[in-house]
């Protein structure tokens, strides 16, 4: 999930539409621009024609944040699959799920147009 949107610029700390959850977890430390820009991007429509994956473990830092992030989308009516299950922010957890994100991305890439 947080490779989704990469922030590699700088951007100003605060945007005062993002609160509660949206800066307590995924991508950073509160404040990340990462993670402020995901919660703009997705408020300003950049996520509506997409299928979305997200998931993370119980024990995963970033938990709040991502269940947060997938409920933004929810509302804006995003088609969003969003899964939580045991494990953590580790190699191992995304390994144990390597298939079930290669499963959603072909049959995301299969429904494009050219």
């Amino acid at each position: 999930m947080q490779g989704l949107l990469r922030a590699t610029t700088q951007v100003r700390r605060q945007d005062p539409s993002v609160t509660g959850n949206e800066r307590s977890g995924a991508a950073g430390p509160p404040g990340a621009p990462a993670r402020e820009l995901r919660f703009k991007a997705a408020r300003g429509g950049r996520f509506n024609r997409l299928p979305v994956w997200i998931d993370s473990g119980i024990d995963d830092p970033f938990h709040d944040a991502d269940a947060a992030f997938a409920s933004l989308l929810r509302l804006r009516g995003v088609d969003v699959t969003y899964h939580t299950w045991p494990g953590g922010h580790r190699a191992s957890y995304w390994r144990a799920h390597m298939a079930e994100y290669l499963g959603f991305y072909a049959s995301a890439l299969a429904q494009c147009s050219r």
